[in-house]
């Protein structure tokens, strides 16, 4: 019943169960048949416990499953029914124990449930079930590995458990048990593969998955199980995909999850997996519109993904999955908050981000999950404080979240996710110093940042989030030397970070974010241009810089990054048309600037950002009337000459 997601009617056929073998336990206790029974029913109610996310429920009912299969092993150690069901009952502690973020403690049940399956398949190397046994505990045990950051050994974890899936399929490829065990065997290691950063590996592994979870659903329709399975999937190549910048592939693949998983809710809302599920989809669709500059969309997308968790932390407040969840849910929120200028609700969600990810960290030090969030909740809160002018508190922000990955990266080299994490820090910190005026030591925390991401891109040259990081390392360095008076270094750099930008607006026209990437490339080649007295070139950079921009401001009118960004692009194309004397069309474009900026801060008079803006577009305003003689005139609307 459970597999076909009606978890009120089973809850209700396991009480039966469990009621009627304790009753012939309390008649006969010697009955060793009607112990095992009632030790199974205990297991059974534990699974309804999980269902409904009761995870302390859950953990009594396994512990005592495990209570009474251990008595009864003890009574009959080579009795392979009893240890098979002793083995599964530590799987399932161990299960409980690792939602609740206890690693080394599930650590230490997967262990024993390892021991038992590895010594009874040496004792019977054709009996099929021990195998399984076996595959499903080396799985269990990789997901430790995984959390804890040990993504070598949890390679071989998974490996080990495809390859007894692989074997056990080919003997009886009709059992779908064997084949859905392969499939996430294939599940588990692209998100292994995923953590390195290997996506061509990763999109591969997905596939494999996929491919068994259709045959499965395609023979069974009604087994919500494996319709769970399968959105999964559906949602791990959308990912994959949306990374690689393919968002409308994306698109489809998050489409067809977020379809299966309203079906899965609406058949029982009261399974708090499927709901879990439901809040991963809206999830991604809002990761999808936010990639698209679709920022309202994104918001409601996100608010739909926040409301699910908050009523399952809710439920359940010792349940760190939920936890975990919530946290992730106002980090996303916070990320389309920024853009649209809501500054002060931006940092309002990621403070709360911080919060749940301080206390779980405190939960669990070995965590290595928690401790990234931690740190890039920390990054988060000081790109805020970075943006409200709070310099210090940034760099301190910026300083921890360095600190962490820097730790991270020690105890594991290879993990791509964590080298680019501590570039991106090497680079918040570089912004730092270049906003205090120390370029030397911004110049070196920029070459970190830029060394890393060379690295990582020769790795992976088909991973565009390396490639994105690897141009954007190219303009800080460039900004760094203009900063020193070296242009032609510089221009040799944004001349790099162009290129790049170039090659994935074109595989990707969608894609808004590099969109405004390549226009703020053009205007820094445009500012050397303009530095070395190429005014005619330094016009076209500007021109192409200001199309761009005005075409994503036409696409999402709200989004006020792009509007600072269009302000901007106004009054650095009105400075080149300046210095070629056309001032007339230097004004135009300075009012131009200056309306958007006043806009702005009515919006947010509290952004210094916005405010820096208004009052740098002023002074241009004034400067030119004054260089025409029209220092009187009313700047909120000068006339035409």
């Amino acid at each position: 019943m459970l597999a076909q997601g009606k978890v009120d009617e089973a809850q209700v056929a396991y009480t039966e169960y469990m009621a009627i073998y304790q009753r012939l336990t309390e008649q006969d206790s010697s009955n060793a048949g009607w112990q095992r029974e009632l030790a199974v029913s205990h297991c059974k109610m534990g699974d309804v416990f999980i269902a409904r996310g009761m995870l302390d429920a859950a953990r009594t009912a396994y512990t005592e499953c495990q209570t009474i299969s251990q008595r009864l092993a003890e009574q009959d150690p080579n009795n392979a029914g009893r240890q098979r069901t002793l083995a599964v009952s530590h799987g399932k502690v161990g299960d409980v124990l690792a939602m609740q973020g206890k690693l080394e403690a599930a650590q230490t049940a997967y262990a024993q449930y390892l021991t038992i399956s590895q010594r009874f398949t040496e004792q019977d190397p054709n009996n099929a079930r021990w195998q399984w046994e076996l595959a499903v505990s080396h799985s269990k045990f990789g997901n430790i590995l995984t959390m804890q950051g040990r993504l070598e050994r949890a390679i071989a974890a998974y490996t080990e458990t495809k390859a007894i899936s692989q074997r056990l399929t080919e003997q009886d490829p009709s059992n779908a048990e064997w084949q859905r065990n392969l499939a996430m065997s294939h599940s588990k290691l692209g998100d292994v593969f995923e953590e390195q950063g290997k996506l061509e590996v990763v999109l591969a592994a997905y596939a494999e998955s996929l491919a068994i979870f259709q045959r499965l659903t395609e023979q069974d329709p009604n087994n919500t199980e494996w319709q769970h399975d399968l959105a999964v999937s559906h949602t791990n190549i959308g990912h994959v995909l949306e990374v690689q910048g393919k968002l409308e592939a994306a698109k489809a693949a998050y489409e067809e999850s977020l379809a299966i998983r309203k079906r899965l809710t609406e058949q029982d809302p009261s399974n708090v997996w499927w709901q879990r599920g439901l809040a991963v989809s809206h999830s991604y669709v809002g990761n999808l519109l936010r990639s698209k500059g679709k920022l309202e969309a994104a918001e409601v997308a996100y608010a739909e993904t926040l409301a699910i968790f908050q009523q399952l932390a809710e439920k359940d407040p010792s349940n760190t999955g939920w936890q975990y969840d919530l946290g992730i849910s106002y980090s996303k929120v916070g990320t389309v908050l920024v853009p649209q200028g809501k500054l002060d609700m931006a940092k309002m969600a990621y403070m709360e981000y911080q919060a749940i990810f301080q206390r779980l960290t405190e939960l669990e030090p070995s965590n290595v999950n928690w401790l990234k969030e931690l740190a890039l909740s920390q990054n988060d809160v000081g790109d805020i404080l970075m943006v409200q002018g709070m310099l210090e508190e940034a760099q301190e922000a910026y300083t921890k979240y360095q600190t962490i990955f820097q730790r991270l990266t020690k105890q594991d080299p290879n993990n791509a996710r964590w080298q680019h994490n501590l570039a991106v820090s090497h680079s918040k910190v570089g912004d730092i110093l270049m906003a205090q005026g120390k370029q030397e030591a911004a110049k070196i925390a920029y070459a970190e940042y830029l060394a890393i991401f060379s690295h990582l891109t020769k790795q992976d040259p088909s991973n565009t989030g390396w490639l994105q990081n690897l141009a954007i390392s190219h303009s800080k360095m460039g900004d760094v030397l203009i900063a020193l008076g070296k242009l032609v270094a510089a221009h040799s750099s944004f001349k790099e970070s162009l290129a790049i930008f170039q090659r994935l607006t074109e595989q990707e026209p969608s894609n808004a974010a590099w969109q405004r990437e390549l226009a703020v490339s053009y205007n820094c080649v445009g500012d050397v241009l303009m530095a070395q007295g190429k005014l005619d070139e330094a016009l076209a950079a500007r021109t192409e810089n200001l199309e761009i921009i005005q075409r994503l401001t036409q696409q999402d009118p709200n989004n006020t990054w792009w509007l600072w960004d269009l302000a901007t692009s106004h009054r650095t194309t009105g400075d080149v048309l300046a210095a070629q004397g056309n001032l007339k069309a230097a004004q135009t474009a300075y009012v131009e600037s200056l309306e958007i900026f006043q806009r702005l801060t009515k919006q947010d008079p509290s952004n210094v950002g916005w405010l820096q803006g208004l009052a740098m577009s002023q002074s241009k305003v004034s400067h030119i009337l004054a260089t025409q003689g029209k220092l009187g005139a009313d700047i909120r609307g000068i006339p035409g000459d």
